[in-house]
């Protein structure tokens, strides 16, 4: 795994040096130095923390679970010491979208685990799909196009009803989300 990161993390740095990612991190206010970064991406250093692997992954402007799984993502990967899966799965394990059966006990409790994050992505997406819909009617409107706008503000009303069902659930209150 180690080795996978390390090569995630100079192939994302590219031609770039290792000191301009170190500045990188400490404009980011986490500083990594230089020689780690070396030491990390050559072997020398086996070990990377959360904290640094959020912080390269910001100053790379990519995702953390990039660098642990930066695919091919059709390939095979271990995702846990003796355990393999495609790195596809693995990434989406990582991420709390896939229950993975090879790393989570069917009798586990990922689903509990795992539903107020995906309850917030869903969130997420419903005011992303009425900002999307606001905006295709707006687009049509502005084309000259001939808008049911009892029908328009319905669909709206729609959205705004799961918006407000989900921000109960997650005990959104006006302007916290």
């Amino acid at each position: 795994m180690h080795a996978r990161i390390a090569a995630a993390i100079k192939a994302a740095r590219g031609d770039r040096s290792a000191q301009w990612l170190a500045d990188r991190t400490s404009e980011l206010g986490c500083p990594i130095t230089r020689a780690q970064i070396a030491n990390y991406e050559s072997g020398r250093k086996k070990g990377l923390d959360i904290a640094e692997l959020i912080v390269l992954a910001a100053a790379l402007e990519t995702s953390p679970v990039n660098l642990v799984y930066p695919g091919p993502y059709q390939d095979s990967v271990e995702v846990l010491p003796g355990r393999e899966s495609s790195e596809f799965i693995a990434s989406q394990w990582f991420s709390g979208l896939l229950w993975h059966q090879d790393v989570v006990s069917e009798s586990g409790d990922w689903g509990r685990a795992t539903e107020q994050l995906n309850t917030w992505r869903a969130y997420q997406e419903l005011k992303f799909d009425r900002l999307k819909e606001l905006f295709g009617q707006r687009a049509s409107e502005h084309k000259g196009g001939v808008r049911d706008r009892g029908r328009d503000r319905e669909v709206i009303e729609e959205y705004d009803k799961r918006i407000a069902h989900l921000e109960r659930q997650l005990g959104i209150e006006d302007g916290d989300a």
